[in-house]
């Protein structure tokens, strides 16, 4: 029913954070790299630094997908042995899935910050922060609709409860506000 679809939508959510952690991470590694001079060393070898940091954000957004991907099915094998029905596990899919477009929108925020502006490089992490803040507590504070909004992740589809459209996460990715977002919000 709609509860276990909103559970679903809701643990999505927070595997996507755990996912956005990951992004951030190795986006960080990188920037440590660049701090430390041993990227002076793969740059010296020919390969240009649109290249090299290009990798390390190839890397973010591939990894972070795969990681949603394990989540969703994951979980949907863990709720289908445990309920011993199978139709669950493309709502978990789905809904991890679902989320890809938030957690490459944070990873690409820092990787600008890195690439533009190094001493605000922690821009992503502020992001990250926030978007977890909202997450979790924005519903419980009746924050207003602006506030939630500050959030990739509120514009990202609320799947299964809601069905998934291509058209949000291209506007998501493109930076403007979706209208089918969240279920209630």
């Amino acid at each position: 029913g709609a509860l276990e679809r909103g559970f679903v939508s809701a643990m999505a959510g927070l595997l996507a954070l755990i996912s956005t952690g990951f992004a951030l991470q190795t986006l960080g590694h990188l920037h440590s790299e660049e701090l430390s001079g041993r990227g002076e060393f793969v740059v010296v070898r020919g390969v240009s630094r649109w290249r090299w940091a290009g990798g390390y954000l190839g890397v973010a957004l591939a990894g972070s997908l795969l990681l949603l991907t394990i989540a969703g099915v994951g979980a949907g094998v863990a709720d289908a042995l445990h309920r011993g029905d199978w139709s669950g596990l493309g709502w978990w899919l789905g809904a991890c899935l679902a989320n890809a477009p938030g957690v490459w929108l944070v990873a690409a925020i820092m990787a600008l910050a890195i690439g533009l502006l190094q001493r605000l490089w922690e821009a992503g992490w502020v992001v990250f922060a926030a978007s977890a803040l909202l997450a979790e507590v924005g519903p419980a504070l009746q924050a207003p609709g602006w506030v939630k909004g500050l959030s990739p992740f509120a514009h990202v589809p609320a799947v299964p409860l809601v069905p998934f459209t291509w058209w949000s996460t291209l506007a998501l990715l493109a930076g403007f506000r979706s209208e089918e977002r969240r279920v209630g919000k």
